[in-house]
């Protein structure tokens, strides 16, 4: 679907957001896994889990792309990456699961929230961890 307006033979697309279309088809996207039984976009973020690697989002994009012209496109590295990131959200899910059936004392649960991630993190990354703590960190 376009949203946009005509003039003459053009369509002048309607952008509701700086970052283009990009959110709002992830949202969509999200959408569509709800209705397909797919539930874990209620716990956990898979906007923001594209987020943290735009790049890698949009070079899969790119590479689907490839051939459109002719119409031979390959959807396929598209769907194994959305697979990746819907996984990785069950994952993620699974821990915060275990953490709160564990019944770890505060400390222990940020550290084991810290034990798990790799490099650097910050403390909005911790609070996105351990969201039971909320601003308390």
């Amino acid at each position: 679907m376009v949203i946009g307006k005509f003039t003459n033979s053009f369509c002048i697309p309607i952008v509701p957001l700086p970052d283009g279309n990009g959110p709002m088809s992830r949202l969509l996207t999200t959408l569509l896994f709800y209705r397909s039984g797919y539930v874990i976009g209620k716990y956990i973020s898979l906007e923001s889990k594209i987020a943290k690697n735009k790049g890698l989002y949009y070079d899969t994009l790119e590479k689907c792309q490839q051939g459109w012209h002719e119409n031979q496109e390959d959807v396929t590295p598209f769907i194994k990456y959305l697979l990746q990131i819907v996984f990785a959200a069950y994952r993620d899910f699974e821990e915060r699961v275990d953490i709160v059936g564990d019944k770890l004392p505060a400390l222990g649960v940020v550290r084991r929230a810290v034990y798990g991630k790799l490099g650097k993190f910050t403390k909005s990354d911790i609070m996105e961890m351990c969201p039971t703590f909320g601003k308390r960190l």
